[in-house]
Parts: structure tokens; sequence; C-alpha cells
């Protein structure tokens, strides 16, 4: 009977043939799925850097430890520590997403958020939304009504123009 791979498993595997220690594989395998890290340009990068490292070293005659040794010491060189000195991954990937972004083969998405705030205002103060809401109505309102007693003078209907402004002072003004 044929065993049954999970995906998880599969994305290790995956991660690991590539080149990849298996705690680097563990922590990438957890945060991205087999989607991303198949069409993630520095995703790929990070894979293809780390078979061409281990390829040469390879060649020139290293063992499976002293390659393992030899990456840790590239941490160090690189400095993709965290501030304990346990060698970080997300800082290795950062590192390959930034030089992925400056090549031009990744384009990070657009953030949504802050340019949809208003200054000085929070979006969820209600009663200064309504106040705001009040004052472009009554705005409108306003200048409507002006509009309005213009036309009637234009037209020369006193009566009328007479009606509006007595209108708008006992509704406009103080």
């Amino acid at each position: 009977m044929a065993k049954t791979i999970t995906r998880y498993r599969y994305k290790y595997n995956k991660l690991i043939k590539s080149g990849l220690l298996s705690w680097e594989a563990r922590e990438i395998a957890d945060k991205y799925t087999m989607t991303q890290i198949k069409q993630l340009p520095y995703a790929q990068n990070v894979m293809k850097a780390r078979r061409l490292y281990i390829g040469n070293m390879r060649k020139r005659g290293y063992k499976d430890t002293e390659i393992r040794d030899r990456i840790f010491a590239l941490y160090d060189t690189k400095d993709w520590l965290t501030n304990d000195g346990r060698p970080d991954v997300w800082m290795m990937i950062r590192t390959y997403r930034k030089k992925s972004i400056t090549d031009g083969d990744y384009v990070p998405p657009k953030r949504k958020g802050s340019h949809h705030k208003i200054k000085g205002i929070s979006k969820g103060d209600l009663q200064s939304q309504r106040s705001r809401r009040k004052s472009r109505v009554k705005d409108k309102e306003r200048e409507d009504l002006r509009q309005d007693i213009i036309r009637a003078t234009a037209e020369g209907n006193q009566k009328l123009r007479h009606e509006l402004e007595q209108k708008y002072f006992k509704k406009y003004e103080y």
C-alpha cells in the first residue's frame, strides 16, 4: 500500500531537497504555503542560492557536518543572528526579499490602511461623523437658498426674494 504524504511533509521535503537545514525548513514550512514557495521570487532565490552553495561545498569535498558548520558561519558573517546569537531564518529571507525588490523581480502588494483615514478624527468617533455630515447638509441647503435668492433677484420677483430672504435670515443668521 502506498504511503501518503501530508502537504506539510511535502513542503518540508521540498525545502530539505533544496539544501535548507531541517530547522530552517521547519520554520519556512510553518509560515509559507507551497504555492507561495513556488511563486515568490525571493523564496526561489533562497532555495537556489542554498543549492548552489551546497553544490560548491560538495565539489570541494566537504562533508555534511562541515557544510552545516559553514552554513552557521554564513549566518554569522551575513549578520542573520537574533539578539541572543541564534541564527534567524527570517532575517535571511528579508534580505533576499529586499534584493528581489531592488532587482525588480518582486513587486510587493500595496498596503491598505492609513490613506483611508481622515486626519485628526478617528473613524470610530460617530459623534464627529454625524456633526460633519450635518454641517455638509446645512452648507448645501444654505447655498441652494442663496442661489434661489439670486435667481429671484435676477428675475425681478421681489415678493419671492423677500420670502426667501426672511427664510434664510431666520434659519442661518443670528
